[in-house]
């Protein structure tokens, strides 16, 4: 009988653990990437209140997904820990992406990505320290994060603005086209 796949309803998961090693909490990445046959989570950032800010988690992908992300910023996370997985053809992308969400959210981002760029930003968005798989001798980061983040107006509209952009657009071409056929 042929061997089952390995990777079938694998499990992409971070786990907190607190300083006495109790499990805080246990998140399952949400996105999966195309093609994979890992489980998919329940969308929900977990969080914990440490000494050093409220430290929420994501996993890699899921970070390209501003309503996902955006809970975050409505859950007040100061800290957002990300660990992650690129490889040379999108080595910066998605980090610079995650970067964003940081500063649309208020949170201070450390990303540790292997085969990738890994890094660490303010809720600004100010590289605090950065580590490239493919160009560090050193494959060793470390960095000084704020534990408070920021409120910002992104966290409590989220998307609205742009989708009323795309309102607005829509309502101006259909009243160009009304222009259009009254004037032939």
């Amino acid at each position: 009988m042929p061997e089952k796949n390995p990777g079938i309803n694998a499990e992409n998961k971070s786990v907190m653990l607190s300083p006495d090693g109790n499990r805080v909490f246990t998140y399952l990445k949400t996105h999966p990437v195309p093609g994979s046959s890992d489980k998919q989570g329940d969308a929900i950032i977990p969080y914990n209140e440490t000494k050093y800010g409220r430290i929420g988690t994501a996993i890699c992908y899921d970070m390209d997904f501003t309503y996902l992300i955006n809970k975050a910023g409505k859950q007040k996370i100061d800290i957002m820990l990300v660990p992650s997985w690129d490889w040379k053809a999108i080595d910066p992308l998605h980090t610079n992406m995650a970067s964003f969400r940081a500063i649309e959210n208020g949170f201070s981002l450390v990303r540790a990505t292997g085969e990738g760029l890994s890094i660490a930003v303010d809720y600004h968005g100010k590289v605090l320290s950065r580590m490239d798989y493919f160009t560090s001798e050193n494959q060793m980061m470390s960095a000084q994060v704020p534990i408070t983040g920021v409120r910002t107006i992104y966290s409590f509209v989220g998307d609205t603005f742009a989708y009323l952009c795309f309102l607005l657009i829509f309502l101006l071409i259909i009243n160009y086209v009304r222009q259009k056929r009254k004037s032939t």
